[in-house]
């Protein structure tokens, strides 16, 4: 599963999401990066999930380079780390609804957290 959190607006005037429209968001955009993921290990139990921090511009790509916001020193969980980050760039652009555009502040900016036992 790909967790998520808005980091919201700096202005905070912008429309706001309904609950279950940013969770049909959510699993749209987890649907897609599921398609992209490629990695066949497990965390070996370990609680290190990766977390990237993505901007994005209105029609679903990448506004910047994605930051992984916490690497891991473990090199067995590093390939777990460039999954997370090759699933991300495999998958730009996402495929937004047009219906979700009214809400682009509350999307634009997200950290997304990889658990790789929800991903398959």
């Amino acid at each position: 599963m790909v967790r998520t959190a808005s980091l919201g607006t700096a202005t905070g005037t912008s429309q706001r999401m309904a609950p279950n429209m940013m969770d049909a968001l959510n699993s749209l955009m987890m649907e897609q990066w599921m398609r992209c993921w490629h990695y066949f290990g497990t965390s070996g139990g370990s609680k290190y999930y990766p977390m990237i921090t993505l901007k994005f511009r209105p029609d679903g790509s990448l506004a910047a380079e994605p930051v992984l916001r916490n690497p891991t020193s473990d090199p067995a969980l590093t390939s777990l780390a460039a999954a997370a980050m090759n699933a991300v760039r495999e998958c730009n652009p996402m495929k937004i609804p047009s219906q979700f555009a009214p809400y682009f502040d509350q999307w634009k900016s997200r950290t997304v957290e990889f658990r790789p036992d929800e991903m398959r």
